[in-house]
């Protein structure tokens, strides 16, 4: 009896730990949704960048971050645009190397033609040429630029006869966008004209892709040059820039640049009108290139009437301020 009382026992211990293994254990939700479920959950909260505020066009609902408080502080009234401060720029430094003509160029035939000096110029670039104006391609990937006869202008310099040339080229007519200058000089031959210099991109000058034509200049007893008159106008304001190219060591290029000669305000809102015209003048220095004299008279744009007079003088490559009287 004892020993079947024993067996019964072990039967029901095993029994009890089989039903133990079965139970299903119960474990804690996941912490991620997992793949496949329709409801996602909220993305993390991350702060966004203080630096960066989302461009809003229409909302519905309302916005849920709040726009920024206005400060009390002194409105500031927006200014007419104004070109860089009047100073001449630095006279260029651009070695002889640079502005030689491309060997085997043709004479051109007496008297020359913009359709013959177009092609001398650009013939190995252009897209077309006509009588009227060359098509190369812009800086500006897909855009062509557009280039028109800007000075041709005949000269003795010495016993030799010569002819300015200027081009203008731009691909835009945006307020902002100036005109490229380019520039060669013709020397006559006997068998007609030949290049004796070119060189490109000379300086941007204008606006809305214009410049008004150069005129040829005296600036020395034996001495030519194109002077170009451009400028600013917006809101009101005009401001001209007066600019100077000549060829000096077998070179075309700047040697006289002021960017604001003469300026102009009319009363546009909280501007009050002010002006001053200027006169420019070549005086014997008793050199090979005349001093360049500048006189300014009028208002300034503090109201206060002033005569200026400004004194040039050529150094090395270009003129340099060397006087300057109240």
């Amino acid at each position: 009896m004892r020993k079947q009382g024993f067996v019964r026992t072990i039967a029901v211990l095993l029994l009890a730990l089989f039903l133990a293994a079965c139970v299903p254990t119960v474990s804690p939700a996941p912490s991620e949704t997992p793949v496949g479920l329709s409801t996602p959950r909220p993305p993390t909260s991350v702060p966004a960048s203080p630096s960066v505020l989302p461009t809003i066009f229409v909302t519905s609902p309302a916005p849920t971050w709040s726009p920024p408080v206005p400060t009390r502080e002194k409105p500031v009234v927006s200014q007419s645009p104004r070109p860089p401060t009047s100073v001449p720029a630095p006279p260029s430094m651009i070695p002889a190397s640079a502005c030689m003509p491309k060997p085997g160029l043709a004479p051109i035939a007496d008297p020359p033609d913009a359709r013959q000096i177009f092609e001398r110029m650009y013939g190995d670039g252009a897209l077309s040429i006509t009588d009227e104006e060359v098509l190369i391609r812009a800086p500006v990937q897909g855009l062509t630029t557009t280039v028109r006869l800007n000075l041709l202008a005949p000269y003795r310099e010495g016993t030799t006869d010569k002819i300015l040339v200027l081009t203008s080229g731009a691909f835009s007519n945006a307020h902002v966008a100036g005109a490229t200058i380019d520039g060669a000089i013709l020397v006559k031959s006997a068998g007609g004209w030949t290049m004796d210099t070119i060189r490109h991109d000379i300086v941007e000058l204008g606006s809305f892709g214009y410049i008004p034509p150069g005129e040829l200049v005296q600036i020395g007893p034996d001495k030519y040059g194109a002077l170009l008159r451009s400028g600013w106008a917006g809101q009101g304001y005009e401001s001209t820039r007066v600019t100077i190219i000549a060829q000096v060591e077998a070179c075309l290029i700047v040697t006289f640049d002021l960017r604001r000669t003469d300026e102009k305000q009319a009363a546009v809102g909280l501007e009050k009108s002010w002006g001053y015209t200027a006169t420019l003048e070549f005086i014997d220095s008793n050199t090979d290139f005349y001093d360049i004299r500048l006189t300014q008279q009028g208002t300034d744009r503090e109201g206060k009437e002033f005569l200026a007079v400004k004194n040039y003088a050529f150094l090395g490559t270009g003129y340099v301020l060397v006087e300057n009287d109240h």
